[in-house]
């Protein structure tokens, strides 16, 4: 029998150039939102020079809903349009690398 493939729930759209410092913690952060095996998470690599391309793809790696674009310093509108092109989910949630991000964020979307 088939796998069922179902639509995503939600799309994270992450944009934006993340200092290599705070990657491990926002990562985290991002992957703690849910447990959601349907989850899509997009982080869009705006030019970084630094390294952080390399470690978005270990993360990616490791959790199969991460995925990542890379892009030359297009800006973050680009970012963003780049992002939802690539979303599959019901619904869309932007996260830039200043926000602070709440862990029942992904629930509150759903309610």
């Amino acid at each position: 029998m088939p796998a069922i493939i179902r639509p995503m729930s939600s799309s994270v759209l992450c944009c934006g150039v993340v200092s290599p410092t705070i990657l491990p913690l926002y990562i985290t952060r991002i992957l703690s939102l849910s447990d959601i095996i349907s989850l899509q998470i997009i982080i869009i690599d705006d030019g970084s020079t630094d390294g952080t391309a390399n470690k978005l793809v270990e993360y990616a790696y490791i959790d199969k809903r991460i995925e990542i674009i890379t892009q030359n310093n297009m800006g973050v509108s680009e970012a963003r349009n780049n992002g939802i092109k690539r979303a599959n989910g019901k619904y869309i949630c932007f996260v830039d690398s200043d926000d602070y991000i709440d862990e029942k964020m992904i629930e509150k979307l759903h309610t």
